[in-house]
């Protein structure tokens, strides 16, 4: 049966408005990504479509219709935002077309290929450094509610161009960490950061916070005893006149009573006596250097007798101290 030239055309047509619309479907629409903030995903795209006011563009996260970003199918430059999403997660993406209001994903026609993205992990906005002792750093952090799974927490500190870090896995709520193997009285620079390895994702903490390390206990020798008084004498400590150092001696009885004395460090040797002690009363002399309200651990002890009587000779060095008590010009005792 032959075909009317009409009935030809309309057929030619139709097979022409077919093509069309298959084309229109399955087009391709690229969409941008970006993570302004932690939990936050920002999308956009260009549309190339006409007005249709049945139709709007929606997103479809992880299979569920976003239900505040929509775009007219008309509009040209097209942007929305979703945030409550959980830090250090994957998500799928895709950009669709469905009619107004549309609640079932299914209904809706693709526009763009769907997507995997990893949010960024989320790092503390603030956090805690302080001196643990001469050679460590004690760093504590509140970790924000996020997916811990495969997250690194670095713990930086740097001095002088070298750089150490630390690496500790992430737990929920409140952490802490020594970082060891530091020099004593040096300053660090200390930083910390969130790091999905996996990924390849990194949050760093917008803080730094600097920090000296302790000093050393001072070496000390003790350099006179008389019947209420014993005089201490500090030996240089490297770096102790660019941090302001005190160094400080104390004496202490068996009964635990205390007496100190206390001077500013310097380049050379520098002493202190430390008054008002009871003749005849053994005493253990330790010593310590600070830093403001931080100081070092104290020196090993040394044991000094007082006594009563006239002036006492001490012949000292670092490693053994002789004490003797002048009784009278012609008897001298020793001990030691």
């Amino acid at each position: 049966m032959m075909m009317s030239s009409s009935t030809l055309l309309l057929t030619k047509l139709g097979i022409l408005l077919t093509f069309v619309a298959v084309y229109c479907t399955a087009q391709q629409t690229k969409i941008q990504v970006r993570f302004p903030s932690p939990g936050v995903i920002e999308v956009r795209w260009n549309s190339t479509f006409g007005y249709n006011s049945s139709m709007e563009f929606r997103i479809i996260l992880n299979d569920i219709l976003d239900p505040l970003c929509k775009e007219p199918l008309s509009k040209t430059n097209c942007s929305c935002t979703i945030s409550g999403n959980i830090p250090n997660s994957a998500y799928d993406i895709q950009l669709v077309a469905c009619e107004l209001d549309e609640t079932n994903p299914s209904k809706c026609t693709q526009q763009s290929l769907k997507r995997r993205i990893f949010l960024p992990p989320e790092a503390p906005t603030s956090y805690t450094a302080v001196a643990h002792d001469n050679q460590s750093i004690e760093f504590a952090w509140k970790t924000p509610v996020q997916n811990i799974e495969g997250l690194t927490i670095n713990l930086w500190v740097r001095a002088n161009e070298h750089a150490f870090r630390s690496k500790v896995d992430a737990s929920e709520g409140l952490q802490k960490c020594i970082v060891a193997g530091l020099n004593p009285l040096t300053e660090y620079n200390t930083s910390l950061s969130f790091e999905n390895l996996e990924n390849n994702l990194i949050e760093n903490c917008n803080q730094t916070i600097k920090v000296l390390t302790l000093p050393n206990a001072p070496t000390i020798n003790i350099s006179n005893v008389e019947s209420n008084r014993i005089s201490v004498t500090f030996y240089p400590m490297e770096g102790a006149e660019s941090f302001n150092l005190v160094f400080a001696a104390m004496a202490a009885d068996k009964s635990g009573n205390k007496r100190n004395c206390s001077v500013g460090a310097g380049s050379q040797n520098i002493g202190c006596k430390i008054e008002g002690l009871q003749f005849e009363t053994q005493y253990k002399i330790t010593a310590q250097a600070c830093v403001g309200l931080q100081c070092s651990v104290e020196s090993p002890p040394i044991t000094v007798e007082t006594q009563r009587g006239g002036k006492r000779i001490l012949n000292s060095t670092r490693n053994r101290t002789i004490i003797c008590s002048m009784w009278s010009m012609s008897r001298i005792r020793c001990y030691g």
